[in-house]
């Protein structure tokens, strides 16, 4: 999924089929999710994380499917002791 016209960067990831990484904000977030639904893309999973102990908060991260390949999404939700 092209998510470059979201002002969204992204990361090659090693992978047998074509795959990138994103870290986005909420808003980011959403508005991905909604291209790709309008244009016939697929939640392949969804997951969040605890990562308190590496001082990142919890962090949600959506995988979707199209015909370009995998994007994984990853919003961090920083707690009080964040860095």
């Amino acid at each position: 999924m092209n998510v470059s016209p979201l002002g969204i960067s992204s990361a090659p990831l090693a992978s047998l089929i074509p795959a990138q990484r994103c870290p986005v904000n909420s808003g980011q977030l959403l508005t991905a999710c909604r291209l790709a639904w309008e244009r016939g893309g697929q939640l392949i999973a969804l997951w969040a994380s605890d990562e308190r102990d590496r001082h990142r908060g919890f962090c949600v991260r959506v995988l979707l499917g199209d015909s370009e390949g995998l994007t994984l999404l990853e919003h961090t939700l920083p707690d009080e002791g964040a860095h």
